[in-house]
């Protein structure tokens, strides 16, 4: 999903950031069992700076007696800035549960706030982009803002909004992640989401048993999901490579049956192998892109990332090439020879430089990996040659960064030199340079077609008759 549609901005005085200490809000929740750990794994802290978007209760292990098939969660802001709207999009399993009442009545933005988005289940009740993530069932997609120039100023632990789910009781084995895949706080000045410096924790709801290893069954667990992203804001047409290889499952003896890659620019992808895919964007966005990794026991746990596509100039060149020596050099004599590469990009970028003869890697010479920042940055490489062994004649040097995907210009990734090679016998005043010895050469061949001519001429004279 493209969340640079998700919120207009407003201009708005540019206001100081607030930070504050977290404080856990856990709710009263009847006939369940609550684990309020901030993520399926371990116990982790939030952020004592940085904005948080949380559910409470976060982890929900239902009791299997539950008679009346409802619960609550609560959508909680901590650390929050001063702000004037915000925007959550909640996604879980509809098969499991069913969205029976949205309230904001009592949201931080107070009784004045206006309903900015609101779209649940599929069912579009205002400002649903058709076709959207936001517009799609097991989806609650709501934010409130406030008219005018208001800001507030929120607590450090407010309420967002609560959600009042029904659960499909009749069904054995429920299990729904609630995953906060696009969020977003504003204030007309700064804006906040999963790209910029705002966090989200999930939440689930589990009445579905794993084995153990010292007891026949307990509650199973989500996974662990990691993603990084190479380049985090790549240009359009440049190939970005996902990693998600440190991901892994937490429930005994289980192991990773999918990984469902969903890119946010309507194209997804799923498979049992899927930890290092890469994906190209077409189009500028903000981009939401999602794994839902999923064990061998059907339990599974997503995580959002926000990849900004831009159109950037992209343009890694070879700046230059020195050989010393160049010229008359013997055979055995160690020749330095120095490349540079230059970032032209509007971004920083990174790859590798090499120094290579007549196309081939020089034994021994080193590979140059570089990370280079935007607008004429530039990195070095110093290679020595060993010509031990080199026939004497003329070889030609290339210094090479191999081409980035999307690049704008690639006729500059290769540049080259010349090294002269002579033969050792040529020693003194007969060691002429490459330029010197075709100049000889000339004279040489001019010399000889002057003496042939004067033979000619002496021959014919000496035939002549008295």
């Amino acid at each position: 999903m493209d969340q640079s549609s998700m919120l207009s901005r407003r201009t708005r005085p540019i206001l100081n950031f607030t930070a504050f200490l977290f404080i856990m809000l856990v709710l009263p929740f009847a006939s369940h069992t609550i684990h309020s750990n901030a993520s399926p794994a371990s116990v982790q802290a939030a952020p004592t700076a940085s904005p948080v978007i949380r559910l409470s209760p976060a982890n929900v292990s239902v009791d299997p007696s539950r008679v009346n098939g409802t619960f609550s969660v609560s959508v909680i802001l901590v650390n929050s800035p001063p702000i004037n709207q915000w925007l959550a999009e909640v996604q879980y399993n509809y098969t499991v549960l069913k969205t029976a009442k949205i309230d904001y009545s009592n949201s931080v933005l107070g009784p004045d706030a206006q309903s900015l988005r609101n779209c649940i289940d599929g069912v579009p009740f205002q400002n649903c982009d058709s076709g959207s993530k936001g517009d799609q069932k097991g989806v609650i997609d709501v934010g409130l803002y406030i008219l005018g120039d208001v800001i507030v100023n929120p607590p450090p632990t407010a309420l967002l909004f609560k959600i009042d789910f029904s659960v499909s009781v009749s069904l054995p084995n429920l299990y729904s992640v609630l995953h906060l895949f696009g969020v977003e706080l504003d204030n007309g000045a700064l804006k906040y989401d999963l790209s910029n410096g705002l966090t989200t924790v999930d939440g689930y709801f589990n009445d579905t048993y794993c084995p153990g290893p010292s007891v026949s069954k307990v509650l199973c667990t989500p996974p662990s999901v990691d993603i990084s992203v190479s380049p985090l804001s790549p240009s359009v047409g440049r190939r970005v490579t996902f990693n998600a290889t440190t991901s892994s499952v937490t429930n005994y003896k289980a192991t990773i049956r999918s990984y469902l890659w969903t890119w946010g620019d309507g194209n997804s992808i799923d498979g049992t192998d899927l930890s290092l895919p890469t994906h190209t964007f077409t189009l500028v966005c903000n981009c939401s892109v999602t794994l839902t990794l999923t064990d061998s026991y059907g339990i599974y746990w997503s995580k959002t990332v926000v990849v900004s596509v831009h159109v950037f100039f992209v343009d890694l060149a070879i700046g230059d090439i020195s050989v010393s020596p160049a010229f008359n050099v013997y055979p055995g004599t160690p020749v330095q020879i120095t490349a540079a590469v230059i970032n032209n990009s509007t971004v920083p970028e990174n790859g590798s430089l090499t120094i290579n003869l007549e196309g081939k890697t020089i034994q021994g010479a080193p590979i140059k990996l570089f990370q280079l920042g935007a607008y004429k940055q530039v990195a070095t490489l110093t290679v020595t040659l060993d010509t031990s062994g080199l026939t004497p004649r003329v070889y030609r040097i290339d210094a090479v960064v191999p081409p980035l995907s999307g690049e704008n210009i690639t006729r500059n990734n290769i540049k080259s030199a010349h090294i002269q090679l002579i033969d050792p016998l040529l020693r003194g005043s007969l060691s002429l340079s490459l330029a010197e010895t075709t100049g000889l050469g000339i004279v040489v061949i001019a010399a000889v077609g002057f003496a042939l001519i004067r033979l000619r001429k002496k021959q014919s004279v000496l035939n002549e008759p008295l």
